[in-house]
């Protein structure tokens, strides 16, 4: 039992560790996922409370890992861990009969799995989480008992330290699809041979007061004394998703939309993205830097425009407010919150690649630009 004890305490830790450190990379996705929680559940009224309960709750969930690691006070380390899954188990396994959200973030952008494999996981670790408690008394802390709180204290300063600065700026490593280096057309191909998806079509016939169900392959296709009364369709299979599904930038011209998303994407010249999911929301406090980009970007003759998931009204109040001058498009909120952790924030393309990112509170300045990128010139 004490090797026992010894596996299930670090295997606990080690997963803590890694779900702790990749959702405190990412503390806006994690929100964002809250926000889908509590939609799903009819909590909206949660939904302000969304970036604190995902600060709090992975900076706790990475604290509780290491303490484990180290052997810092083990006993409140696992009483906290048994909170924790307390929480967890019963919701992934909600998640895993109604599917009401389709990721439920467990281990962020970074590794994605099914509702019902992130249940299974829980399953699996509540296992070692109950031979860890049962023998939680057992493991010697390795740091003297007088520095056993101060150490938890600095650990959790830390923690929250790092949050902020991901919050602040944007993730120290990014797992979604927008990266740096990636090209967003490249990301939107469906190879040729990739799996479709799969349904079930049941089709609904009547004869009389009998009602019965057929397939496509039974179905009475040649007896009119069945009167058909409904089709339906169940997917059974999800097909073949590429990374980026959801990317489109349009105007609207004389009253109608106009998609001009491949004229950006194939422009071998720099274009410049202005991203906001939200303009209402958006930062108003960085519009001269903005115009400063904006004013290298027409000098040197490179694109700039701003991608916006807000009414026209609301573009324009941002516009006047922080006098920018750019045009405005519309492109879905969603695709602009995994764009980038920032609101507003600026992207660089080339041919459709991503060559940086940046968040409102460190815009480069157009002598870094050209530092960076001297063909700008």
């Amino acid at each position: 039992m004490k090797f026992a004890g010894i596996i299930s305490k670090n295997i606990v830790a080690l997963v803590f560790i890694f779900s702790g450190v990749v959702k405190c990379i990412d503390p806006l996705g994690t929100a964002y996922k809250f926000e889908d929680y509590f939609l799903a559940m009819g909590l909206d009224f949660f939904i302000p409370l969304s970036l604190t309960l995902s600060v709090i709750m992975f900076a706790t969930e990475l604290l509780v890992g290491f303490m484990l690691l180290v052997n810092l006070r083990v006993v409140w380390a696992s009483w906290m861990a048994v909170l924790l899954m307390l929480v967890f188990t019963p919701l992934t396994l909600w998640l895993a009969l109604t599917d009401k959200v389709q990721d439920c973030g467990c281990f962020g952008d970074a590794v994605k799995m099914t509702n019902w494999e992130t249940f299974i996981k829980n399953i699996v670790l509540d296992i070692f989480l109950i031979i860890l408690f049962i023998r939680r008394k057992t493991f010697t802390n390795l740091i003297r008992f007088k520095w056993q709180l101060p150490g938890t204290i600095i650990a959790g300063i830390l923690i929250l330290g790092f949050e902020w600065y991901n919050l602040t700026y944007l993730p120290v490593v990014d797992f979604l699809p927008y990266s740096t280096g990636q090209n967003i057309l490249e990301g939107m191909i469906i190879p040729e041979d990739a799996p479709q998806d799969e349904f079930k079509i049941t089709l609904i016939y009547r004869k009389g007061d009998v009602v019965k169900n057929f397939t496509l392959e039974n179905y009475p296709a040649n007896d009119s004394t069945w009167e058909w009364v409904d089709t339906k369709s169940e997917l059974i299979k999800k097909g073949y998703v590429p990374p980026i599904h959801d990317f489109s930038i349009r105007r609207v011209v004389n009253s109608e939309e106009e998609d001009i998303t491949y004229e950006v994407l194939e422009d071998p010249g720099f274009t410049f993205l202005v991203l906001s999911y939200n303009i209402r929301k958006a930062s108003r406090k960085h519009g001269q830097q903005f115009n400063e980009i904006a004013r290298f970007a027409h000098e040197h003759q490179h694109r700039i425009i701003m991608l916006s998931g807000s009414s026209i009204e609301d573009n324009q109040r941002f516009k006047d407010e922080t006098g920018t001058d750019f045009e405005v498009y519309n492109t879905d909120p969603i695709t602009l919150k995994t764009m980038i952790r920032s609101n507003p924030g600026l992207m660089l393309l080339k041919n459709g690649t991503i060559l940086g990112k940046w968040p409102h509170r460190a815009l480069p300045s157009p002598d870094k630009l050209l530092k960076e990128f001297p063909e700008m010139e």
